[in-house]
C-alpha cells in the first residue's frame, strides 16, 4: 500500500492496548480496518542490530493471540509512502489482546490460522507464515530495526 520494501513499526502506548471481551468505542477511531497478529511477550531483554530467530525464541515468554485495530489518521491516497504511515503510528489505532497465552514450544507458530468471521460469513482468512514466512523472523527484524536507534525490547514488552 505504502510502496515499502519492507514493513513499517511504531511505537505503541499503554492505552492503546484493549483486554479481550470489552466493547471498543468506535467514536474514538477514524477508518479502522482489522488485522489478526500474534502478540510476542518478552522475559529477557531483546535489543539488535544483531538479533537472530534463536534470540528471539530465547527471549519470548508467550505469544497472546491479537487483533490489531487499523486506523489511519491520515488519508490514504495514491503517492503515500513509508514516511507517511510511520508518521501515522504505522496505522496502529489499538490492539486487542487474548487472554490465552501460549509457550513458542507449544505450538507452530508458523501455522496458527486465523479467520475474520462477520455475521456468520468469512470475510478473510490467513496463516501466520504470511509474516515475512514465520513471525519469529518478523520479531527479529522488529528487533534489529529500532535496535540500530537504541531501542530495546524489555521483560513483559
Amino acid at each position: 500500500m505504502a510502496g515499502s520494501t519492507e514493513p513499517d513499526f511504531s511505537a505503541m502506548t499503554d492505552d492503546m492496548f484493549i483486554p479481550e471481551d470489552t466493547p471498543i468505542d468506535m467514536s474514538g477511531l477514524f477508518d479502522p480496518m482489522v488485522e489478526i497478529e500474534i502478540a510476542f511477550v518478552m522475559k529477557d531483554a531483546l535489543k539488535g542490530p544483531g538479533v537472530t530467530v534463536v534470540d528471539v525464541i530465547r527471549a519470548t515468554d508467550f505469544v497472546l493471540p491479537a487483533i490489531e485495530i487499523v486506523d489511519f489518521r491520515v488519508a490514504r491516497a495514491p503517492g503515500m509512502n513509508l514516511i507517511d504511515t510511520v508518521a501515522d503510528l504505522a496505522a496502529c489505532g489499538a490492539v486487542v489482546l487474548g487472554a490465552n497465552p501460549r509457550r513458542l514450544e507449544a505450538i507452530d507458530v508458523r501455522r496458527v490460522k486465523g479467520s475474520i468471521v462477520r455475521n456468520g460469513v468469512v470475510e478473510q482468512e490467513g496463516l501466520s507464515s504470511a509474516v515475512l514466512g514465520n513471525p519469529v523472523t518478523s520479531v527479529a527484524w522488529l528487533a534489529n530495526k529500532p535496535g540500530a536507534f537504541g531501542f530495546t525490547f524489555e521483560p513483559g514488552q
